[in-house]
């Protein structure tokens, strides 16, 4: 999850990163420094954009063409899933616009990788996966990796 929290009265940005999948959701959400239960809006409109190499991966606005903000009283008024790469440096842009007061932020963030399937293996960032340190042979054969030995063995298949 990557969380948007703007504080109403400083303009201030706060972003968390908390990923664990390539698959995630951005949540936007604001707040006062009286930390009122109820935060009332006037002309509001915000949005972000993630970016990868130059490459907009997302980019939303809110609120939606014919509705206005005018109050809350929950965490976050607005979510949107994206797809983020493995391990790459992904551009966070985000912006408020509240009684004509425009407000922008831009973060840089590195992606988590996926899960190692062994310790030896590296990371391929060209095609974003895990390779062993020894290529699998390449025969009519079946193979499994055998980490201790650091190598691929053949795995006999028994016909049943």
């Amino acid at each position: 999850m990557i969380e948007i929290i703007y504080n109403l009265d400083t303009y201030d940005f706060k972003v968390n990163f908390n990923q664990t999948k390539a698959k995630t959701a951005i949540f936007f959400g604001f707040e006062n420094n009286l930390n009122d239960d109820t935060l009332y809006f006037n002309n509001l409109s915000f949005g972000f954009t993630v970016v990868k190499d130059a490459e907009i991966i997302v980019q939303k606005s809110f609120p939606k063409s014919g509705t206005k903000f005018k109050q809350t009283n929950e965490k976050y008024l607005a979510s949107s899933s994206v797809v983020l790469p493995y391990g790459k440096n992904i551009l966070l842009g985000m912006w408020v616009d509240e009684n004509n007061n425009l407000q922008q932020n831009t973060v840089v963030y590195k992606t988590i990788l996926p899960t190692k399937p062994f310790d030896s293996w590296i990371w391929n960032s060209k095609d974003e996966e895990y390779v062993a340190p020894k290529s699998k042979p390449d025969d009519d054969n079946y193979y499994v990796w055998n980490e201790d030995l650091k190598q691929w063995i053949e795995d006999y298949q028994i016909d049943e």
